[in-house]
């Protein structure tokens, strides 16, 4: 199927000064109801002679099972942005886990130690507000949400694990957002590369030159079909969901344990191997973890649809239209 690149209409936000410099930046896609397929559509053999890696590299991803997302959301084109978490920053006076304990967790060339001194602010290497907001626990990332649905009036928080993959696959052209070719991402990925490379040679890497090291700015890269940037790679994105094990039952708008040690992450970095930028791949994580790898995105709950059924709105993932626009409230 042809790349299409949508357009994105600007959301529209409460009239505090602090949230119109976010609204002067926050795009949402709508993402009808349906369902989909979730975990790989290999099996682990298969993906590792595809994607690298061993077999045991991809336990997580099964058993595969139907899940059904039963009402339309809106899930942000990109990352929050240095930007507009400094937004929150400065109307809230809010202190990050990085700040309030004085170090987050830094690449340092052999593996991520706490680094004192870095934070959203300051993460070891050069951003601008445009780069995606990373040294962000997962509490820090819930709080910028929570802060958010208090300015507009609608709720906004974290997209479960079963809403990002299905977002994910909705416009993915394959395992990756752009088939299922490991090197044939140039120019859709901000990921480890042979830009990577040249400063760390020891690391496995695709082998395109997106000319970034560490993050980009956000929307430097294709889009997916339906007009989400930076699903696969950039900064790993939290999802609300504690971790557990799949169950190969079909279910419905799924959320995850009520409890657990370790929270769910999706879609790659700066920093990583080829497999884990697949829409089936998981990452779990201490929800206090602050490293330079990893972000957020926003899910906005639509009002709209809590009153519309589940049939009036679905949509197979195979049988989504790419020259869809997305709607914004």
């Amino acid at each position: 199927m042809p790349h299409k690149k949508m357009s994105h209409p600007d959301t529209l936000i409460s009239p505090s000064a602090a949230s119109e410099k976010v609204a002067d930046a926050l795009r949402f896609c709508r993402i009808p109801a349906g369902e989909f397929l979730m975990g790989s559509e290999y099996t682990a053999e298969e993906n590792a002679a595809k994607f690298g890696g061993g077999a045991d590299w991809y336990p997580d991803e099964f058993p595969r099972h139907r899940v059904h997302i039963s009402r339309a959301f809106d899930l942000a084109a990109t990352h929050v942005t240095r930007g507009q978490f400094r937004a929150f920053v400065d109307a809230t006076g809010f202190r990050t886990d990085a700040e309030v304990q004085g170090s987050a967790e830094a690449y340092n060339g052999i593996k991520f130690a706490k680094t004192p001194g870095l934070s959203w602010q300051n993460a070891g290497f050069e951003q601008t507000d445009q780069h995606p907001a990373v040294m962000v626990s997962w509490a820090d990332a819930a709080a910028y949400c929570t802060w958010l649905g208090q300015t507009t009036g609608i709720t906004h928080r974290l997209p479960t694990e079963a809403e990002w993959e299905y977002a994910y696959r909705l416009g993915a052209l394959g395992a990756y957002t752009w088939g299922d070719g490991v090197n044939a991402g140039a120019g859709w990925a901000n990921a480890a590369d042979a830009t990577a490379r040249s400063v760390y040679p020891t690391w496995t890497t695709f082998d395109w030159f997106d000319g970034f090291v560490y993050t980009a700015p956000a929307a430097t890269f294709l889009p997916s079909r339906i007009g989400l940037y930076d699903m696969s790679g950039n900064a790993w994105q939290w999802c609300s969901d504690w971790h557990a094990p799949y169950d190969a039952a079909e279910v419905i708008d799924p959320v995850g344990p009520v409890e657990g040690t370790k929270k769910i992450l999706r879609g790659g970095s700066w920093f990583g191997a080829p497999p884990s930028y697949r829409a089936a791949w998981r990452s779990k994580i201490k929800p206090t973890y602050r490293g330079h790898n990893a972000g957020f995105r926003v899910l906005r709950e639509c009002p709209e649809s809590a009153s519309a059924s589940a049939s009036e709105n679905k949509t197979a993932v195979n049988s989504l239209d790419p020259s869809q626009e997305s709607k914004t409230l």
